[in-house]
């Protein structure tokens, strides 16, 4: 698949999501699509996996570019986003 292609994926329709990405295409999808605060359950149904395993393996990894609303582990309203650049 065409990383290009990810952009102009219709994320409510599961058909048309691929269920595997590489750490390129999930990092690009995430940066994208994660430009305003979103919970980990949006995530979840953007990326077309399930909330466990993105809570557990997903989002834990992308420190490096996906920041937290809250800095208190297990906040139950989490919610993450990409970084913004400082301007």
């Amino acid at each position: 698949m065409d990383p290009s292609s990810i952009h102009n994926m219709d994320s409510s329709s599961p058909t048309n999501t691929p269920r595997l990405y590489n750490k390129e295409q999930l990092r690009e999808r995430i940066t994208i699509n994660c430009t305003e605060w979103r919970t980990a359950g949006e995530i979840t149904k953007m990326l077309g996996r399930n909330l466990k395993y993105i809570k557990n393996f997903i989002l834990p990894k992308k420190g490096d570019f996906l920041e937290k609303m809250y800095e208190m582990p297990h906040h139950p309203r989490q919610k993450y986003r990409a970084k913004q650049s400082d301007k």
